[in-house]
């Protein structure tokens, strides 16, 4: 129970409150391995890398076997470990005393910076990221490219540190920046459901069905809150969000749900796939 519930407060972005619930499950069964993963990904969302990193490698060691989470884990603890490089040198990155030095290093101070709130900052770094190593958003696994789309609607909705001072301009810039990243995510996932394996339908599905309720989107998604976009902007985003309801009903009239072909939760599905 109280895993499942940490897991709720974290997808709706009440960390304090998911962490209390992971420590809870954690203290009543200290060999619960998926209490430990959502420990880490819940501390990897604050921004306390080695504490993300501490409960993960701990969640790898209780792991069954041939557990197909090992992988991501792994690459997760990774992750922690370079963020946690890179804490010494954030402020001058981010005030551009030093550049980054790989398009990895500019993707990392992207993350960093969202787990910070300074949501404008995330975007710009995401966007030379990318710029210079298209293909780094192409891994849908870790979610950076979704998360930077959130970020990206929250700062044109005037969230984050300096946001609210960016003028008309600057906010459809993000605007359009958000959904051409949900684009880029929504032709990846359109191409798991075609070809891809029972697992990778389920997390496409599920990946899909979280866009129609995660806030971050509320003001690019709501039709009174479309209705105040420009016209072009405007039209952009129904096109998009009519798409992805075009493919959820076409799941469910196949019978598949984000729970699974069976119509059943996942018991040992524990990563969210976003941080």
């Amino acid at each position: 129970i109280h895993l499942s519930l940490g897991r709720s407060l974290r997808s709706n972005g009440q960390l304090d409150a998911a962490i209390a619930s992971f420590q809870k499950a954690i203290e009543l069964k200290p060999s619960l391995c998926y209490a430990h993963i959502g420990m880490g990904e819940t501390m990897l969302d604050k921004g306390r890398y080695a504490e993300a990193r501490a409960a993960l490698e701990r969640a790898v060691e209780l792991l069954p076997d041939n557990d197909t989470n090992e992988e991501l884990l792994t690459q997760m603890i990774e992750n922690c470990a370079r963020l946690e490089k890179l804490e010494e040198r954030f402020p001058a990155l981010v005030e551009g005393q030093e550049q980054p030095a790989s398009a990895q290093e500019f993707l990392d101070i992207a993350v960093m910076c969202r787990h910070k709130q300074m949501h404008a900052a995330a975007v710009r770094f995401a966007v030379e990221a990318y710029a210079a190593d298209p293909g780094l958003g192409n891994n849908l696994d870790s979610g950076y490219r979704y998360d930077m789309a959130r970020s990206a609607a929250r700062a044109a909705s005037g969230e984050g540190e300096g946001a609210a001072d960016l003028d008309d301009n600057e906010r459809s810039r993000l605007r359009m920046q958000a959904l051409n990243w949900l684009r880029a995510d929504f032709a990846l996932h359109t191409n798991q459901l075609k070809t891809g394996s029972p697992d990778d339908r389920t997390e496409a599905l599920a990946s899909l069905s979280h866009w129609q309720l995660v806030s971050d989107f509320t003001d690019l998604r709501d039709n009174n809150s479309l209705a105040k976009l420009p016209t072009e902007e405007r039209a952009e985003y129904t096109r998009h969000w009519t798409e992805v309801a075009e493919v959820l009903t076409k799941l469910e009239q196949d019978g598949i749900s984000a729970f699974g072909e069976n119509g059943h939760e996942e018991a040992n599905q524990p990563m969210a796939g976003n941080q």
